[in-house]
């Protein structure tokens, strides 16, 4: 798996730099000063608009720069692109990473999101939900799994561009998440997750604190709830639907006892876990999870077209972009030890915002839709 090639200052050579230029080096980009200035606003925001500020200022990028400035600070090289990146070292670049979260996150609440480490099975959307922790400064230690490529159609809710089609998910997020910060730790498990390597997902080196759940298969599901309540860490599931969002909350850290699904498929059995499921089953337990009064008329109807005029469930971008959101919203609360107990929630933007659902939307209208589904299910 790709990793950026990291010269720390006062560990590397001149000669050392010089032999890294002159490989596969296709742009060099020296951002160093400039964030030397970005470090010292921070520490005299005091002097910002003052006559003294400007003078202090090359006072201080003197001392860093007159003497060999070219071995100061860290270089960064990302094989995938060609770049090289002259920057501050690792604590300043978090320093400079999380500054614009103070005071909303204290700098001593922002070590300890550092330190929280999460783990993302599944990477479609899943790809957004680590980005988001990243950016907010959380889990510099961070595991992600998936198997499968990137396809044109996952464009209308993932930010990735056309050059990642065909590109495995876990290739593509790991690479975004070492362009944020290059010194993060990514554990990947490029062959998704399976019955052998979940418990080293979840318990192996560099152990979750939280997963999130993003993946399709069902079996699969109440296997990360199983490994998880033996652990004793939540479980979090962010499910998109059309115009709302289901948020599942599982905190098996606080209740290893309680049941998975919030007991909503009752005792786990043999047959949920290794049975052969039909498009059916897979149907019916996903609506037993999701819950059919959660699911909009719309979101009812491609269901009823997949395998005719659809190939999957569809999504919106606008939905998926605010559950990256609340992802990082909930690790949050969950590692600050802030309240966030085990919960189901159904967030309908219509009522969030006090307006009228689709005019289609309609009790009557969602449950012909559940009937035609029951029928297509029995046949």
């Amino acid at each position: 798996m790709d990793k950026p090639i990291i010269l720390h200052e006062n560990e590397y050579t001149e000669e050392d730099l010089e032999k890294l230029k002159q490989g596969k080096v296709w742009k060099f980009k020296d951002i160093f000063e400039s964030q030397l200035t970005e470090l010292f606003e921070i520490d005299n925001a005091h002097l910002i608009g003052k006559d003294e500020y400007q003078g202090k200022l090359e006072n201080f990028l003197k001392e860093y720069m007159q003497a060999n400035a070219e071995l100061k600070g860290d270089y960064v090289y990302y094989p995938w692109s060609g770049l090289l990146v002259h920057l501050i070292g690792q604590k300043d670049l978090h320093t400079l990473r999380t500054n614009r979260t103070n005071n909303l996150i204290t700098r001593e609440e922002q070590e300890v999101l550092s330190k929280f480490t999460c783990g993302v099975a599944g990477l479609s959307f899943g790809n957004g939900i680590a980005l988001s922790l990243v950016y907010s400064g959380a889990s510099s230690i961070i595991k992600i799994a998936d198997t499968d490529i990137f396809e044109t159609t996952n464009l209308n809710r993932v930010r990735v561009g056309l050059s990642s089609v065909n590109e495995p998910k876990t290739v593509v997020t790991v690479r975004e998440i070492y362009e944020i910060n290059p010194y993060a730790i990514v554990d990947v498990f490029d062959q998704g997750l399976t019955e052998e390597n979940l418990d080293d997902f979840i318990n192996g080196t560099n152990k979750l604190n939280a997963v999130f759940d993003v993946v399709d298969d069902f079996s699969m599901k109440v296997r990360i709830r199983l490994a998880a309540k033996k652990a004793q860490i939540p479980v979090i599931m962010l499910t998109s639907l059309e115009d709302s969002i289901l948020v599942d909350v599982e905190r098996f850290d606080l209740d290893p006892d309680a049941d998975i699904f919030h007991g909503l498929l009752g005792s786990v059995t043999d047959d949920l876990l290794n049975k052969r499921m039909t498009e059916e089953d897979k149907a019916r337990y996903a609506m037993a999870i999701v819950g059919p009064e959660t699911v909009s008329y719309r979101n009812l109807l491609s269901l009823s077209n997949i395998g005719k005029s659809l190939v999957s469930r569809p999504h919106l971008y606008g939905t998926v972009s605010i559950v990256c959101g609340l992802a990082a919203y909930i690790v949050k609360r969950i590692a600050l030890g802030e309240e966030m107990p085990s919960m189901r929630r159904h967030l309908k933007f219509n009522e969030i915002m006090d307006i009228a659902p689709n005019k289609e939307d309609t009790a009557e209208n969602r449950s012909k839709i559940m009937q035609e589904l029951m029928k297509r299910g029995s046949e």
